[in-house]
């Protein structure tokens, strides 16, 4: 079926640091995700979670 339009919504923050006048910044971070509406609404039909959360950890390089 048709369902009406929703929104997902997702936020997040990283904390870096700097190395080697910043060409290297290794990071962690944690993004939040929640879906609203119709999408939330179809998710929630499925089974599954119409929010969530995540952590991520990376580099990021500069050249």
């Amino acid at each position: 079926g048709q369902v009406a339009g929703g929104a997902t919504v997702e936020t997040g923050a990283r904390l870096s640091y700097d190395l080697v006048d910043r060409a290297i910044s290794p990071y962690i971070g944690v993004n939040y995700q929640k879906s609203y509406g119709g999408t939330g609404d179809l998710l929630q039909a499925a089974g599954r979670p119409t929010e969530n959360i995540s952590f991520v950890i990376g580099t990021r390089l500069f050249f």
